[in-house]
């Protein structure tokens, strides 16, 4: 693929040593990295669902800044970047939802 290809819109393109993957907006959920990592070396995404200190809360985006909610419910807040404790990536909302149904 040269520069002036025209790539539709609605498709991903993706290289990998086999060459191109082309997959379909509908099919893919892209996730935003908060450039952190846990305590494990993951990259952490919003999305993602993290313990912490014996607590579970979702990774989420809100005003500009990604945020720790604690309760899943919009409602209780904290920034991602002033945690002082372990945090570890056990999952992520569109793949283990079923993580947030034991922490409610």
């Amino acid at each position: 693929m040269n520069f002036h290809e025209y790539i539709p819109i609605d498709d991903l393109i993706c290289s990998c040593s086999d060459g191109p993957i082309t997959r379909n907006f509908e099919d893919v959920i892209l996730m935003q990295s908060t450039c952190l990592k846990d305590k494990n070396g993951v990259e952490i995404y919003e999305g993602d669902i993290v313990e912490l200190a014996d607590d579970f809360a979702v990774v989420k985006f809100d005003s500009g800044a990604f945020v720790i909610d604690y309760q899943n419910l919009d409602t209780e807040f904290e920034l991602i970047y002033s945690i002082e404790v372990p945090i570890e990536a056990i999952g992520n909302i569109y793949e283990d939802h079923e993580l947030l149904e034991v922490t409610k």
